[in-house]
């Protein structure tokens, strides 16, 4: 049976997006098929009960996504073995700066990000779409240029949202069509609600 490569999404494993707790902290990168330009991306959160998991969980997804013209970048976060809250946002928001200050490299809009996970994972997606720009949670996980857009991420409605997996995004149509969001669940708003409700969700801390 021949295989479309006009269909094959480019896998590329192991990158270093940043730091955390004095080691390196990676991603693997879904690249859809003849290179994208402005793409809309998405950063997929893996789920594990906070306590495991990794990213190779949502290789699925990132193959699916990257056919549908989505680039997706499937990052990993310090376990709660490893590091306590708020370690595991600050990874997560380190992936976001690091996904827009490599915009022109990875071929993707800036402003076209999603956030999406599956349990953990979509905890940590609506706790990064709900805290903008508030110092203890984005970290120093690297790229500090980027942090003034980097949480720059609206939860939005989406009616086949399931239980257990959400996400938060800008506008993220691929190749301009209008296809639904995949995000979110409710709307979220900012300041020191937000803030207190965040610091308190988190049962890994």
């Amino acid at each position: 049976m021949a295989i479309d490569t006009a269909r094959r999404v480019t896998i590329e494993e192991d990158v270093v997006f940043g730091t955390g707790g004095g080691r390196d902290l990676k991603c693997d990168v879904y690249t859809p098929p003849g290179g994208p330009a402005s793409a809309p991306a998405v950063l997929l959160v893996h789920g594990g009960g906070w306590r495991n998991g990794d990213r190779t969980q949502l290789r699925g997804y990132g193959i699916l996504l990257g056919r549908e013209g989505y680039l997706c970048v499937a990052s990993e976060y310090r376990l709660s073995g490893e590091a306590k809250w708020p370690a595991q946002i600050h990874d997560v928001k380190a992936a976001l700066r690091w996904m827009r200050a490599n915009n022109e490299h990875l071929g993707i809009d800036p402003e076209r990000i999603a956030v999406e996970g599956n349990s953990v994972g979509a905890h940590l997606a609506l706790v990064a779409g709900g805290t903008p720009n508030l110092p203890e949670f984005e970290g120093e996980g690297g790229n500090p240029g980027a942090a003034g857009t980097a949480s720059r991420v609206r939860p939005r409605s989406c009616a086949s949202s399931s239980a257990g997996r959400a996400g938060t995004s800008a506008d993220t149509r691929a190749g301009g069509s209008h296809r639904p969001s995949i995000l979110g669940l409710f709307d979220v708003g900012g300041g020191s609600a937000v803030r207190a409700a965040s610091l308190a969700a988190c049962p890994c801390g």
